[in-house]
C-alpha cells in the first residue's frame, strides 16, 4: 500500500481546521489515540491559538504521519511499503529533518507572546494550555501582562509534547484516565511529569530563558530537571489547596494516608526548598505551606493573590436572576448546600432563583435533590458556557459554597461584575471577602441560617446597592491586573539572578 495514498486518506478523515484553530485527531492505533480530554478533566491537545494555523497544520500533519509510523513499525504493525526498506528509512529521515527545520522556526509548537526580542520568560504547565479551570486562567492573565510591559513569553504545557515521543508517553495516560484506573496514577504523574520535561529541554536547546515560571509541582521538578546546571530560576506559583494529594483524596482518585497520598506529600516537600522562588496566592496558603514544610521558608517568596484584566459593567446587562455559582460540579464544591439553602429560604417564604454555570459528575445528583427538595424550578443548570461575564451581570449576588480554597477566580469574576459574594470562611476565602461590606459569611453546617444570610441582604435593596458597589470597588483596589498584576512582574524580575548562585 502507498503511504502517501494512506496518510492522504488520514488527513481527509480526521483532519479539520476549526475558526483559525488547529486541531488533528486520529484513532488509527491504541498508541496514537485522539488526543481530546475527558470531560472536566485538562489533558493534552494542541495549541488554542496559533500565529500561522495553516503552517502549523502542515507541521501537526508531519508529527502525526511520523509518530503512527514511529509507534506502529517497531511492533510489527505497520504495512509493507511498496518501496524497498532502505528508501522508506532514508524518506523518513529526510522528512523528520525537516520537521526539526519548521519545529525551530516560524512553526514551533511552543506558544510565544510579547516581542521578538530579548531572551524569553518561560510558563510551564503539566495541563493543557487551553482550559477553563483557575490554573489556565491565571496563565492567560500573567502572560498577557508580561507581554503588555515588553515580555517575550512562552508557554510549554502538556500540548508541547515532542513528535514521535509524545503519543508514546501520553498514551497510557489517556487509558489510565478513562478506565479510572486508581493504581496507575503515579505511572500517569510521571509520564505527563517526563512529557513536559522533554519539552522543556527542547525550548533549551533553541533559546534560554531569563526565569522559568512553574505552575504546579510536577512542572517545576521538570524544569529544575531539565534546567540541569544552567543559570535560569525557576520560580512556582502555589495554585493547588494544601497539597495535590488532598485534591486527589477530595476526588477520590487516591486513598488519604496511602501510599499514593505519602508519596505526593513527599515529593512536594523534597521539591520546594529547590526552588528559586515561591508565588502563593493567600496568606492562608503561606502560613500551611510554612507549618508543614518548614524548609520553604528561606526560598525566596511573595504573597501575590490571583488577578484579573478589568472588563467594564455594560449599562445594557438586564438583571433577571438571584443567585450564581461557577465551578466544576463535584463533592469538594458543595453544592448542595446551596440547595438547602434555597428550600429553607422557600419554607421561609423566600422563593430565589439559583444558576450553576459547570458540569462535572455531581450534576445529576444535585437535579435529583432539587427535584426531591421541590426546588427544580428555581435550579437552572447550564453546563459549561463561554460567556461568564454576561450571565453574572444578569444575577443579584453570587453564592460560593466549596469546603476548600485558596484564591478562587470565580469570586474575584464576581466582584468585577459587581455582585456580593456569600461563602463560607475557609482556606484564603476571608482574604478575598475581607471585611469591607463586599459579602458575607454563612455556616456550611447550617442551611437555614444560610437563608436568613441571603434573604437579609437580597430583601434589602439599598443593602444590596451598598454591598455592590463595595464589590466592585474591591476588585479595582485589590484584583486588578492594572494595580496587582506588577507585582508579579516585580518580583519575577528579582529572580533573575546573577550566575554566581548556581553551580557550574
Amino acid at each position: 500500500m502507498d503511504l502517501r495514498r494512506f496518510g492522504q486518506r488520514r488527513r481527509e478523515g480526521h483532519g479539520r481546521l476549526e475558526q483559525g484553530m488547529v486541531r488533528v485527531e486520529h484513532d488509527l492505533h491504541p498508541l496514537c489515540p485522539p488526543f481530546s480530554a475527558l470531560p472536566g478533566i485538562p489533558y493534552w491537545g494542541t495549541p488554542s491559538r496559533v500565529a500561522q494555523p495553516e503552517r502549523l497544520a502542515k507541521v501537526r500533519e508531519k508529527v502525526m504521519r511520523h509518530a503512527v509510523r514511529a509507534a506502529l513499525l517497531p511492533s510489527g504493525l505497520m504495512f509493507e511499503s511498496e518501496r524497498p526498506a532502505h528508501r522508506f528509512r532514508r524518506r523518513l529521515r529526510r522528512r523528520l529533518a525537516k520537521l526539526k527545520d519548521l519545529l525551530a522556526g516560524d512553526g514551533r509548537l511552543v506558544q510565544e507572546r510579547g516581542s521578538e526580542h530579548g531572551d524569553p520568560m518561560l510558563i510551564v504547565t503539566i495541563l493543557r494550555e487551553a482550559g477553563a479551570v483557575g490554573v489556565n486562567t491565571h496563565i492567560a492573565q500573567a502572560a498577557d501582562l508580561l507581554s503588555q510591559q515588553g515580555e517575550r513569553v512562552r508557554i510549554v504545557s502538556l500540548d508541547s509534547w515532542l513528535p514521535l515521543i509524545g503519543p508514546l508517553l501520553l498514551a497510557p495516560c489517556l487509558a489510565i484516565r478513562r478506565t479510572h484506573f486508581t493504581p496507575g496514577i503515579p505511572l500517569d504523574r510521571y509520564l505527563t511529569s517526563l512529557s513536559v520535561e522533554l519539552s522543556i529541554r527542547r525550548q533549551l536547546k533553541l533559546e534560554k530563558p531569563t526565569v522559568i515560571y512553574a505552575q504546579d509541582p510536577r512542572s517545576a521538578h521538570a524544569a529544575l530537571r531539565a534546567r540541569g546546571s544552567l543559570p535560569i530560576p525557576v520560580v512556582m506559583v502555589v495554585h493547588y489547596n494544601e497539597s495535590e494529594a488532598e485534591e486527589l483524596v477530595n476526588l477520590h482518585a487516591i486513598r488519604r494516608g496511602g501510599r499514593a497520598d505519602r508519596a505526593i506529600r513527599s515529593f512536594e516537600a523534597a521539591l520546594i526548598p529547590r526552588l528559586d522562588g515561591l508565588v502563593l496566592v493567600s496568606d492562608f496558603m503561606r502560613q500551611h505551606l510554612y507549618d508543614v514544610i518548614p524548609e520553604a521558608k528561606a526560598v525566596s517568596s511573595a504573597v501575590i493573590p490571583n488577578f484579573l484584566s478589568d472588563t467594564r459593567p455594560s449599562p445594557a446587562d438586564v438583571v433577571t436572576r438571584d443567585c450564581i455559582s461557577v465551578g466544576y460540579l463535584v463533592k469538594r464544591k458543595n453544592h448542595g448546600y446551596l440547595l438547602h439553602v434555597l428550600a429553607a429560604a422557600k419554607r421561609q417564604g423566600h422563593r430565589y432563583s439559583l444558576t450553576l454555570v459547570g458540569d462535572g459528575p455531581e450534576r445529576e445528583p444535585l437535579q435529583r435533590l432539587a427535584a426531591e427538595l421541590g426546588i427544580a424550578d428555581q435550579v437552572h443548570f447550564l453546563g459549561e458556557r463561554f460567556d461568564i461575564d454576561e450571565l453574572l451581570r444578569q444575577h443579584r449576588v453570587y453564592v460560593h459554597s466549596a469546603l476548600m480554597e485558596n484564591c478562587p477566580f470565580a469570586l474575584l469574576e464576581g466582584f468585577r461584575a459587581g455582585l456580593p459574594v456569600v461563602a463560607a470562611p475557609f482556606g484564603g476565602i476571608p482574604e478575598v471577602v475581607g471585611g469591607d461590606g463586599s459579602g458575607r459569611f454563612w455556616d456550611l453546617a447550617d442551611p437555614i441560617g444560610g437563608a436568613r444570610i441571603l434573604s437579609d441582604l437580597l430583601e434589602n435593596e439599598s443593602e444590596l446597592a451598598r454591598a455592590a458597589r463595595r464589590a466592585r470597588a474591591r476588585f479595582e483596589s485589590t484584583y486588578d491586573a492594572d494595580v496587582v498584576g506588577h507585582q508579579l512582574a516585580q518580583f519575577l524580575e528579582s529572580a533573575r539572578t546573577p550566575l554566581s548562585r548556581f553551580p557550574g
